[in-house]
């Protein structure tokens, strides 16, 4: 099984309406290319296809999230009461931050699994071939000796 058969939500469809409803992006097009930093139409395609992102586009989420975030601390109204809007942002990207985690947790896990469940079916498949030969021994036809007949 693979990362998107256990994966449900999609974390790309979440990430895409948090940087939208802080304004953040203005379109499915400028979150593909700006923050994913994939072709205009990457984020329509998965949503279409319904596909679970790969690592290395959860990596640029997360660094590009993680830098955002760096310039909101920057900023002399941040952590202030009436920048409302600012420091509630900032703590959906931090949430969104830590799901990326986990979700790259859960990819790195769900690649050792695979790899160890491909390392214990070769290694069963070589145990067989070395306890009883003949289960994969192939027998080739008999070659027929018809002659074809040529007028």
């Amino acid at each position: 099984m693979r990362y998107h058969d256990y994966n449900s939500s999609s974390i790309l469809q979440d990430a895409f309406h948090l940087y939208r409803r802080n304004n953040l992006v203005r379109s499915q097009t400028a979150f593909s290319h700006k923050i994913l930093g994939r072709k205009p139409s990457y984020y329509s395609c998965m949503l279409t296809r319904n596909r679970q992102p790969s690592r290395r586009v959860l990596e640029t989420l997360m660094t590009v999230t993680k830098t955002i975030m760096a310039t909101f601390l920057g900023n002399p109204h941040f952590g202030q009461p009436y920048a409302e809007n600012l420091n509630t942002a900032y703590e959906e990207l931090q949430e969104l931050v830590e799901r990326i985690n986990v979700e790259l947790n859960f990819v790195d896990a769900m690649d050792e699994v695979e790899a160890e469940v491909g390392q214990q079916t070769s290694r069963s498949l070589n145990h067989l071939a070395l306890t009883d030969p003949g289960m994969f021994h192939i027998e080739r036809p008999m070659p027929c000796n018809i002659s074809p007949n040529f007028p």
